[in-house]
């Protein structure tokens, strides 16, 4: 599951009659290669035979000298692929070759309202079951084709069919061809090399091959560049509208788009967000790659000084290897590794270039942290991403998006940042020096320039994002006391139940807005029966109390227990309790038991799970994991000083079957002095879990409610 807005597709093309035209290909895809890794393929031809090669992987993989020298001839054209329609089966792998060898295709793009083109191949006798998008494409190309037109002509009589987005290069024995959608939302350009012509993606794969700029395909244009030279047919009425996240992230930096380098443009980010947020600082890094031309523009802008506080592995590639379980929760780690002297005691602006989920987010604020930085403000060069891609782009459901259920406070607290800052919409396009007008802006205002078709009954339309930023001192107390409109919220705990007893004072101060209605524990004598009582008394509440272990609920017949194992009568006196009480989350604080099975199941993180926001069961823990995983209480803290650790701290997460592996919700750094003893820090732990615990669960509950109303009303 991807966590941030994953690459589209590339597509390259190349006509020379001097020009060895596949090796040039494979130059240009592996200049494309961000833009794609999953497969790559290449078809060539010699003016008299029709050839190609693909395969699964990267660029560099996939072609040996064997294969180049096969692909002969002075015509190619090369695709570099990301999956968003068909998934990642080799069977999918582009170019597309027509099954009598007459043409080849290669599209980068993605049709959402393919009904029309769906409907013209079954009625010509064509099977779609098994189609993608751009498997179709070339299907209605090839019917067209057998009434007896040659590839130009084919192509333009379906043009009509495809409503969509697509950036395409198609050949024949003799011909290329490209063209673009009527709203150039996917970029596509035209070089010249010697007396031959390059068609690509991006320029700077022209850069690569000694190519030079000429133009880009136009919006609505098709050109045919054979024996005669390069010829343009105008196929629909343009309106440029390109995807401004090829500006904010996917293009390399290094292009020209719109007449402007992209590398420029994202500096002008970074010097427009100077200007929209001061920010008192210490150190600006950037999250590589993209991030770091912004980060720049910051720096020039505020005077703050740039430093490289993140370093990328690049050698880290999509592979087809699987890492152990182990290696899969520290797979950011295995990508980027932070710079220690540059970050250690410093108040640091992290520069990103946008947040999808939040998770990556979340991560990369807790490595600086970790690397011992006193301040993270995280500060991103492009607005919340509010709304899905239809047009080619790899992005989650509407409901998954972080910035559609939470405001940019809650988004804060769930990264962990000191503060947060979003670009402004205004201030993303005036950056970019163009008119709002040339630019499609979906991903942040829901406005999609090119039919959706039937995906449009996915999305629901949002209020306006509330980008303030408030500390939670200066919140307005709402009345005293839980509410009964208020989630409720069921406590699983066996010790004194002073983060029990906090999360209540929390309440009644107005603080949150959740209501504490029930304790369970398996100790008749757990200190947190009688603190309940006593705030019962004392405010007026009506918490019940439940005792619930394997002695109440004893196991039957041949049942086998492990130690600090539940019952199956545990487990199901359990969920009685909360269905009987409408319970909407279930929070673990030092429960002294491994909750079973029939509880993960049902309130916990599995497999089956497509969002956190979907599971109700929570644990406190008392450390930062992964790396405290499977520690409990002060056994966290010698954990700590044992390893020299800088920091402990306290996580939330929900709770899977193996316990600590589920996912991170909130996390609390604590720093280690050198006086601290396994008690003092332990005691530091505590203080700072009764503060934050409250709010981080009270944020979760807020998202999980707007994430299952918006899932009720068919945002997906």
């Amino acid at each position: 599951m991807p966590t941030k807005l994953t690459e589209k597709c590339a597509v390259f093309g190349v006509y020379g009659t001097n020009l060895e035209a596949a090796r040039l290909t494979f130059y240009g895809l592996w200049s494309l290669q961000h833009r794609g890794q999953e497969s790559s393929g290449i078809a060539a031809s010699d003016g008299l035979q029709l050839r190609d090669h693909n395969a699964l992987g990267l660029v560099d993989s996939v072609y040996h000298e064997t294969d180049l020298e096969s692909l002969k001839g002075h015509i190619a054209i090369g695709h570099n692929r990301y999956s968003t329609s068909g998934g990642g089966h080799k069977d999918f792998n582009q170019p597309f070759i027509d099954s009598a060898r007459r043409f080849a295709f290669a599209h980068n793009g993605n049709l959402p309202d393919y009904h029309k083109l769906e409907k013209f191949l079954q009625k010509r006798g064509v099977t779609t079951a098994n189609l993608n998008d751009s498997a179709m494409m070339s299907g209605a190309i090839s019917c067209y084709m057998d009434d007896g037109l040659d590839l130009a002509a084919a192509t333009q009589a379906a043009f009509p069919l495809f409503e969509g987005v697509f950036s395409v290069v198609a050949m024949d024995k003799t011909s290329l061809v490209a063209l673009r959608d009527r709203c150039g939302i996917r970029p596509l350009s035209i070089a010249k090399l010697d007396k031959g012509y390059i068609v690509s993606s991006e320029t700077c794969a022209f850069e690569t091959i000694g190519a030079k700029f000429v133009r880009d395909v136009k919006p609505g244009e098709m050109v045919i560049i054979n024996k005669a030279g390069l010829k343009s047919r105008r196929l629909a009425r343009g309106s440029q509208k390109l995807d401004i996240f090829e500006l904010v992230y996917f293009a390399r930096p290094d292009s020209m788009m719109l007449g402007k380098r992209v590398n420029d443009v994202r500096k002008n980010f970074g010097r427009q967000m100077a200007k929209e947020f001061s920010i008192d600082a210490d150190v600006i890094v950037a999250v590589p790659d993209s991030g770091i031309p912004a980060a720049l523009g910051y720096s020039q802008s505020s005077g703050i000084k740039f430093e490289i506080g993140l370093i990328k592995n690049r050698y880290i590639h999509r592979t087809f290897i699987r890492p152990t379980n182990q290696l899969r929760l520290r797979d950011l780690k295995l990508k980027l590794s932070p710079v220690i002297e540059t970050l250690r005691g410093q108040r640091v602006v992290l520069v990103d270039d946008s947040i999808v989920r939040g998770s990556t987010a979340k991560q990369v604020v807790s490595m600086i942290f970790s690397a011992g930085a006193t301040e993270v403000h995280l500060v991103v060069t492009s607005p919340p991403v509010r709304y899905p891609d239809f047009y080619g782009i790899n992005t989650p459901t509407q409901a998954e998006l972080i910035a559609t259920h939470m405001s940019n406070q809650q988004i804060c607290d769930y990264v962990g940042a000191t503060t947060l800052h979003f670009l402004s919409y205004k201030g993303m396009i005036k950056a970019t020096g163009l008119p709002a007008s040339k630019f499609s802006t979906s991903c942040f205002n829901g406005v999609y320039p090119l039919s959706i078709g039937q995906r449009a009954k996915e999305l629901k339309k949002l209020p306006k994002f509330d980008a303030s930023i408030r500390p939670i001192r200066n919140l307005k107390p709402r009345t005293l006391g839980p509410s009964a409109n208020d989630p409720k919220i069921a406590i699983l705990a066996s010790g004194e139940g002073t983060t029990a007893e906090a999360f209540v004072q929390a309440n009644i101060n107005g603080k949150i807005a959740s209501q504490l209605g029930l304790i369970i524990s398996n100790r008749k004598d757990a200190g947190v029966f009688e603190r309940v009582s006593r705030l019962n008394k004392k405010f007026g509440l009506d918490i019940k109390c439940l005792l619930i272990n394997g002695q109440t609920s004893p196991a039957k017949g041949d049942e086998k227990v492990g130690p600090g194992d539940q019952t199956i009568a545990e487990q199901k006196a359990i969920v009685q309790a909360l269905n009987r009480g409408n319970f909407d989350l279930l929070v673990l604080m030092g429960y002294m038991k491994r909750v079973g099975p029939l509880l993960i199941e049902k309130f916990g993180w599995t497999q089956r799970r497509s969002s956190v926001y979907e599971t109700s069961l929570v644990n406190t823990h008392p450390g930062l994991l992964p790396d405290s995983k499977g520690l409990y209480g002060i056994h966290v803290q010698r954990y700590v000083l044992d390893n020299k650790l800088p920091y402990s701290g306290q996580t939330l997460h929900v709770v899977a079957e193996n316990y600590d592996e589920g996912p991170i919700l909130a996390e609390h750094h604590v720093r280690v002095s050198p006086l601290d003893t396994p008690e003092t820090l332990n005691e530091k732990v505590k203080a700072t879990e009764k503060s934050r615990l409250p709010l981080d669960i009270d944020n979760f509950i807020r998202a999980r409610k707007s994430y299952l109303r918006n899932f009720e009303h068919g945002v997906r």
